[in-house]
């Protein structure tokens, strides 16, 4: 004759917000009658049918949840009827979970039990072994707040007379203040006072909210009054988590006013014509944002500099952490290891200062590279490390504060365009003073960029006078950077000038642009794009422009254009890289003769006032 062990119903109970969903039928247990045998779904399902239950409902796991199930499999127990060999408390911390040290016990090898008495495998939990009139729960607590709790469960009788039968499991959660704020219950029906009921009935309570941290699982009597546990069996116990997360969201460098402060990054844009999406000293969301956005930076050399970013965790029970970034590929500076709180989530401040471990290059550079951040020592997490990256970070390094033309005016903040074409292009990467990036920049301007002296018109091609050449130039970077990639390269002196000048003083010279009228006659020199021994602008050609001193077609410069710091740096001719001065206008014109000496200018002739360089 069947063993008339059944299950005899399965609650539902709505306490607190939580909504307690029936078990799927693939989970029914099977009620035996004789030879008939009705699915306990079945019964159930009718049984509501009648009933004034309305507006079940049932959730569904969060997307980003993980399901954790514990089935104890890993651990080394014992038969039951030994002395328990392991006790259950903190083995599945790191999983988000710790129990009250019920035992565990292999049900496979144990006298007197069906060897799948175990939900899966072979091992599961009891309390109260050997222990008389026990009614402690089999208690659990979370590391974080969950939002479901699931156990399977069974009775191990043991000699129970069936008066006490039938015997009912609860399955209760707890908030934080310990408020019971859910339960799901299901009742054991049995006559056989040693019987053995397999674990095979689930309970589960579901939240709306993330806020179960501990749960408990307790046997009653009819009446309602607590029963002793031991008879209760536990496998499979199963709970969905969030994954510890920690993101960094978004990262400013130039977070603080004014535009040129040096302790963060400087004021810059895009080009002539177009600003950065970010916007500068520290308004709006950054250069980097995750996944929408990812602009370069400007630093100053040899400078101690701060970054602010904005970091989001997930669960949002973390509190603080400590927060430190690397770089990949040891270009960028490390991020100091810092204290960050957070509140619901979000790092607070919104957005936190962070530290550099040493100063910015001390060289002229460009450097792509990402930061892997690290947090440790996390309050309020099942983790004691979570781990981000940001980047790829585009940063640009200069020896000082960019000088006029730039930060004249708005569109005039250093361009990176320009930053690019200067640090990149014309190849200053690794230089540490002003002087040697001035004459990089000069010989680059002379020798590398595949320019030519206008012989013919002898005019300027991106210096217009707006209002004139000499005090007012107008310098149309936007074309020298682009248009002489595929057009004639053809440049005058006031050119050059305008590009040494302005060049150079991206990089944090203070070098000016200087006017001379009149000039003369060329001693033999290096004539950009035209020949390494020319004394004769009108000569197109390597073999035309070194014309005999005397002769009556031989070109001259009514005026010339070059630039100070204080020394003199020319790309139209030499070039001059750092000569004073008297040497330059002494190397560079021809006095040989009466004619040439009366065309000759001097240093009086050299207008004091710097030129101001406007850009488009």
């Amino acid at each position: 004759m069947a063993k008339r062990l059944t299950t005899i119903f399965h609650a539902v109970d709505n306490v607190a917000g939580f909504q307690v969903s029936w078990s799927s039928p693939s989970e029914a247990t099977y009620l035996s009658l004789g030879s008939c045998t009705m699915n306990t779904w079945q019964r159930l399902t009718t049984l509501l049918a009648g009933s004034m239950l309305i507006g079940l409902i049932v959730l569904s796991r969060p997307a980003s949840a993980v399901r954790v199930v514990i089935d104890f499999e890993d651990l080394p127990a014992g038969p039951f009827g030994t002395p328990p060999r392991v006790s259950v408390n903190t083995q599945y911390a790191d999983r988000g979970i710790t129990f009250n040290n019920p035992d565990a016990f292999d049900f496979s090898d144990s006298s007197g039990y069906p060897p799948d008495f175990a939900h899966s495998g072979a091992n599961a939990i009891e309390t109260c072994f050997a222990i008389e009139f026990c009614t402690a729960p089999i208690e659990m607590t979370f590391t974080t707040p969950q939002t479901r709790v699931k156990a399977w469960v069974g009775l191990d009788l043991r000699g129970l007379n069936n008066f006490f039968s039938p015997l009912t499991v609860r399955l209760s959660v707890f908030d934080i203040g310990g408020r019971e704020v859910g339960r799901a219950t299901t009742a054991f029906a049995f006559t056989d006072p040693f019987g053995k009921i397999p674990i095979r009935t689930p309970l589960e309570v579901l939240s709306q909210s993330a806020n179960i941290v501990r749960a408990d699982l307790q046997l009653l009597l009819a009446d309602g009054s607590v029963f002793i546990t031991n008879p209760l069996a536990v496998d499979d116990v199963e709970f969905d988590t969030v994954p510890d997360i920690m993101e960094v969201t978004h990262i400013k460098f130039d977070h603080t006013g004014p535009d040129t402060n040096t302790s963060d990054g400087l004021n810059i844009r895009k080009d002539f014509r177009s600003d950065l999406a970010h916007k500068g000293n520290g308004v709006g969301d950054g250069e980097w944002i995750k996944g929408a956005r990812n602009e370069p930076a400007l630093y100053v050399a040899n400078q101690t500099v701060t970054i602010q970013a904005r970091i989001t965790v997930a669960p949002d029970t973390i509190t603080s952490a400590d927060i430190e970034a690397t770089a990949r590929n040891g270009l960028l500076r490390n991020i100091v290891k810092r204290r960050v709180n957070f509140v619901n989530g979000v790092s607070s401040p919104e957005y936190v200062t962070f530290a550099f471990d040493g100063p910015t290059d001390a060289t002229i550079n460009k450097v792509v590279d990402s930061w892997e951040w690290k947090a440790s020592n996390i309050t309020g997490a099942g983790t004691n490390e979570l781990f981000d990256e940001s980047g790829p970070h585009t940063v640009y390094t200069i020896l000082n504060v960019p000088k006029s033309p730039w930060y004249d005016n708005e569109t005039q903040h250093p361009w990176v365009s320009a930053l690019e074409f200067t640090i990149v292009t014309a190849q200053t990467v690794g230089i540490t003073t002003i002087p040697s990036a001035l004459s990089q920049v000069t010989t680059f301007l002379h020798f590398a960029y595949d320019l030519k002296y206008d012989t013919g018109e002898k005019e300027p091609h991106y210096t217009f006078p707006v209002p004139d050449v000499i005090s007012h130039p107008l310098f149309l970077l936007t074309n020298f950077i682009s248009e002489t990639k595929t057009r004639d390269k053809l440049v005058n002196c006031n050119d050059l000038a305008a590009a040494v000048s302005t060049m150079s003083n991206l990089l944090g010279s203070a070098s000016e642009y200087h006017y001379m009228q009149p000039f003369g006659f060329l001693n033999i020199t290096s004539l950009i794009g035209i020949g390494s021994r020319c004394n004769n602008p009108s000569g197109s050609t390597r073999d035309t422009c070194l014309s005999p001193v005397d002769d009556a077609k031989r070109g001259f410069f009514g005026n010339h254009a070059f630039v100070q710091s204080p020394d003199v740096y020319d790309a139209t001719v030499g070039p001059h890289l750092g000569m004073s001065l008297p040497i330059s206008i002494s190397t560079s014109i021809d006095r040989s003769t009466t004619d040439e000496a009366e065309k000759a200018g001097s240093r009086d002739d050299v207008r004091k006032e710097a030129a101001t360089i406007t850009l488009k």
